[in-house]
């Protein structure tokens, strides 16, 4: 791979990586550490960690989206500055990019903090919202999301 990609990057590209989070796989904070790092060294750029999408043998390969903000979190937090370009854990969903920014505690309870990276609909991209926090949601679809959540948004997550 090194040899084929430091070709790749003669020619003046920029490389970058997003790979999904696979249950029984990559589920590990020190997987994705060692993986970040390594795509460092060679020139890439570490960009999106994904969640496993809805479809196919989904339920075998999903990975709870707290489990999946831990592990992100815990990885991330082992980086040297220079991987610290990824961003995740990331939802590639019907109304867009969907990024879990975290967990934050709110007078009525827990929330994962939700943000539109790159939406369909420009205004969906203005700002943070979120969703009741949920240890067994994998998808978005799987989450009540807070009363701040636009409608229009609310009606293309559960059409």
């Amino acid at each position: 791979m090194g040899a084929a990609l430091r070709r790749i990057r003669a020619t003046g590209a920029v490389v970058y990586c997003q790979v999904p989070m696979v249950a029984h796989v990559n589920d590990q904070a020190d997987t994705w550490t060692q993986l970040w790092r390594a795509e460092l060294a060679v020139g890439a750029v570490p960009y999106y960690m994904f969640v496993e999408r809805d479809t196919g043998p989904y339920d075998h390969l999903k990975v709870p989206l707290a489990r999946a903000v831990e592990i992100f979190h815990a990885a991330y937090r082992a980086l040297p500055g220079l991987a610290r370009t990824v961003r995740g854990p990331v939802m590639s969903t019907t109304p867009g990019k969907v990024i879990v920014d975290g967990v934050e505690s709110r007078p009525d309870g827990r929330y994962f903090v939700l943000r539109m990276v790159q939406a369909r609909i420009p205004p969906w991209s203005v700002g943070p919202s979120g969703a009741h926090y949920d240890t067994s949601a994998a998808w978005l679809s799987d989450l009540e999301l807070a009363p701040e959540v636009p409608l229009d948004l609310r009606q293309a997550v559960r059409p």
